[in-house]
């Protein structure tokens, strides 16, 4: 990009030197070597010729092109102030609009070498240049009128202050893109890495958790066996069962914490269509949730490359909160469509009482959970989110027209094979 606007700046300085040309010989009628002068002007339209030409190929090779331009370009300036003039000529401040732009794009040496070099030729022209020639009301002993180059002086400071704002702005524009892409790669870099964190806990708390639970639940299913054997207290056998039942309780909450895990993000697109990935819901909802939800594919078949198994767990997750969002038996929409020919686009939304204001700056989060009954971890939406991440895409969630909440994930995809 900043080849590409030194280049633009290049011709702008090549358009305002032909116009300097013309105003100096048709309206101040000076006489000028002009084959010196033209040559100047051909050799920057040639450079930029050659700099445009470079600008899609390799670009270390571009960058030091310009370099050599930068350098080449103080030699022009020289040799055409010479021909008009030396520093008497006001446009000798466009020494400046050099400088400035070396100082964005050399290193210290070069800009060191460039700067030595600018002064070396300014030396050399207050000593050696071609006098003007020209009418006596322009032209003085050789000088420009006072007049005159006052006129001169300032078109040459709006020109090089206008190029040099210009030229920083961009540079000052590109900066704050590439610090605001910079802070996004890091957040995704943070919720990655948290995310990371996040499915070891989980392996680790299922492989450490599973074999103690399995044994509570054998012996608390024998206690309750024995109570009932030995007749024993009726208040005893239901101590004996909320036991076996919070065992249970417990072993869901790991399978929750191994089925949301980040094993599959890694896993290479498939190819499938958006039916077979919704058939598949099937096997990983429980028959009432299924029952709730209604498909809009339309898709219309469309053959795709997805990763199948991770977007089934976001897809799950999404539909599971919705089911249980709204505790009547109301259905669930999954709407399914592509958007762009490389996005498609699911759509899940519920007739809950939707997400409150205050709250929604917060979903996402890890363990935070809206459930009035503190049922749920808090992980499915923050795994969802950094799932999506991971493929390319995103999700959001917005409340429905109709009331509820309108959870959206957006993916890229490729056409697949027919």
């Amino acid at each position: 990009m900043l080849l590409r606007w030194t280049l633009r700046l290049r011709w702008v300085a090549a358009i305002g030197q032909m116009i300097a040309l013309v105003v100096a010989a048709f309206i101040f009628r000076l006489e000028l070597p002009w084959w010196a002068l033209i040559s100047g002007l051909m050799a920057t339209v040639f450079s930029n010729h050659l700099l445009h030409d470079c600008l899609d190929g390799n670009s270390e090779k571009c960058r030091a092109m310009m370099n050599a331009l930068i350098f080449g370009d103080t030699l022009i300036l020289t040799m055409m102030l010479y021909s008009s003039g030396g520093v008497h000529n006001p446009f000798v401040g466009f020494y400046l609009l050099l400088v400035a732009l070396a100082a964005m794009t050399l290193s210290g040496k070069s800009l060191c070498a460039l700067l030595g070099l600018a002064t070396v030729e300014v030396m050399v022209l207050w000593y050696f240049h071609i006098p003007f020639e020209g009418p006596p009301w322009v032209v003085n002993d050789g000088r420009l009128t006072y007049s005159v180059f006052l006129t001169g002086w300032g078109v040459s400071l709006l020109l090089i202050a206008a190029c040099i704002a210009f030229f920083v702005h961009r540079m000052n524009r590109q900066l704050r893109e590439r610090e605001v892409a910079l802070a996004e790669a890091e957040r995704q870099v943070t919720a990655a890495s948290r995310f990371q964190a996040l499915a070891t806990l989980a392996a680790g708390v299922a492989h450490e958790l599973g074999s103690p639970l399995g044994t509570i639940a054998i012996a608390s299913k024998d206690l309750e066996r024995s109570l009932q054997r030995q007749g024993a207290a009726p208040a005893w056998q239901e101590d004996a069962r909320l036991i076996r039942s919070e065992v249970d309780r417990c072993r869901q909450i790991l399978d929750r914490l191994d089925r949301r895990s980040t094993r599959r993000t890694g896993e290479s697109p498939e190819p499938c269509t958006a039916a077979t990935l919704c058939g598949q819901l099937e096997k990983h909802l429980s028959a009432a949730m299924f029952g709730r939800v209604r498909i809009d594919d339309r898709t219309q078949g469309f053959p795709l490359l997805l990763s199948t198994r991770a977007i089934l767990q976001a897809l799950v997750v999404l539909i599971e909160n919705a089911c249980e969002a709204d505790s009547s038996v109301k259905p669930v929409t999954l709407e399914i469509r592509i958007q762009e020919p490389d996005e498609i686009v699911f759509r899940v939304t519920d007739h809950g009482p939707g997400i409150p204001a205050h709250l929604r700056s917060r979903i996402g989060q890890p363990f935070f959970t809206t459930k009035q009954d503190q049922s749920g971890m808090g992980l499915g939406l923050f795994l969802v989110q950094t799932l999506t991440g991971h493929l390319g895409g995103s999700c959001t969630l917005l409340p429905s027209v109709g009331g509820g909440t309108c959870a959206t994930l957006t993916l890229p995809v490729k056409p697949g094979l027919e």
